[in-house]
């Protein structure tokens, strides 16, 4: 399995249209082993986020970090039918099919070198920095290379909330833990709150309690701008045993109740 099954990021069966998509690329143009792929799962998060690089980037010595791939949608997610807005907006190479980005960084299909089966070789385009690397002779070499690497987690890097949902996917206790602490004040609220009742719902202890803790410093700090979901919350934590009588959530629940 290469993707992660998620409820938040729900993907639909797709239908290969002869018409193309972008330029005179169609969906029968792209590799094969892309296309077997999104049988498991039309797009999403992947359960490795790293690929080893000949050279550093901006994520790491000998290597970069890649968070999803694109699905075959029409609507409800990111699609790899939206090749004309990225290039409009990042000026990519008319050759080049994005199948992953985040920020200025894309993954994609460079159909100015063919491999020996007649398919693209896989190139990383940092548009921020100029960096053009070769990553694999193939989409299947490419899903080779996948690994697990640590999240760069340090204060000076910015995170965005494709990395974050990655994070919270895939990410070790400590690296959880610390994301919850980094994101306390951000504005996306439901977003936040989302994560907050997935994690309330782990089979790890130390997960739910970070939650919990979390959650605790929402209601006490931000209480006005709590979204609509925090009865969601709440109804999560008193159906669980371990915590339905803790001195936290009572603490919650008066803050709630008299605010």
């Amino acid at each position: 399995m290469y993707f992660i099954e998620t409820p938040f990021f729900p993907t639909t069966n797709y239908s290969v249209s002869p018409t193309p998509f972008f330029n005179h690329y169609t969906i029968k143009d792209l590799p094969k082993a892309y296309l077997h792929l999104l049988e498991e799962q039309n797009g999403g998060y992947l359960t490795k986020n790293a690929l080893p690089t000949s050279e550093p980037t901006r994520d790491g010595l000998d290597m970069v970090a890649i968070h999803t791939i694109l699905g075959i949608q029409k609507e409800g997610a990111p699609s790899i039918l939206e090749q004309k807005e990225l290039h409009e907006a990042f000026h990519l190479p008319d050759y080049f099919i994005v199948f992953s980005y985040q920020n200025e960084q894309f993954f994609g299909f460079d159909y100015s070198i063919l491999n020996a089966n007649g398919e693209p070789k896989i190139r990383y385009i940092d548009t921020d920095t100029d960096q053009w690397l070769y990553l694999a002779d193939s989409f299947e070499e490419f899903l080779v290379l996948l690994r697990k690497d640590s999240f760069t987690l340090n204060d000076a890097k910015e995170l965005s909330l494709i990395e974050a949902n990655h994070i919270f996917l895939i990410g070790e206790n400590f690296e959880i833990e610390e994301l919850l602490t980094r994101f306390e004040t951000t504005t996306h609220k439901e977003w936040y709150f989302n994560w907050l009742a997935y994690l309330a719902k782990s089979d790890q202890p130390p997960l739910v309690a970070a939650s919990l803790q979390a959650f605790e410093t929402q209601v006490f700090y931000f209480h006005s701008k709590l979204p609509e979901s925090v009865n969601n919350l709440v109804s999560i934590f008193l159906s669980l045993e371990t915590q339905k009588n803790s001195s936290t959530l009572v603490a919650i629940l008066k803050e709630l109740n008299e605010n």
